[in-house]
């Protein structure tokens, strides 16, 4: 008498799996062959900066600025942290 091992569902799927399944080297083949078919830009365009809007150019000042003070908080010697504020 079999076991009911050999009679339940996932028993019997389980082999087909392992047939369905692709190799690792199938697996890289496939992207291998995607990524060759992406096409590579030469050159980068170069952004223009006539369009900038003023609001974006001081939005971007200021978020330079809160970096660089919220970097500059764990430096003791005050004089430096002053001396680097006033150079920006």
């Amino acid at each position: 008498m079999e076991s009911k091992k050999y009679d339940s569902v996932a028993f019997r799927i389980e082999g087909s799996i392992h047939e369905n399944k692709l190799t690792e080297q199938q697996v890289d083949q496939i992207y291998d062959d995607k990524l060759s078919k992406i096409p590579v830009a030469k050159d980068i365009e170069k952004k223009s900066t006539e369009n900038l809007d003023a609001n974006l150019q001081i939005d971007k000042v200021l978020k330079l600025a809160c970096n660089i003070l919220k970097n500059s908080e764990d430096v003791d010697d005050y004089e430096e942290k002053r001396n680097r504020i006033k150079t920006f």
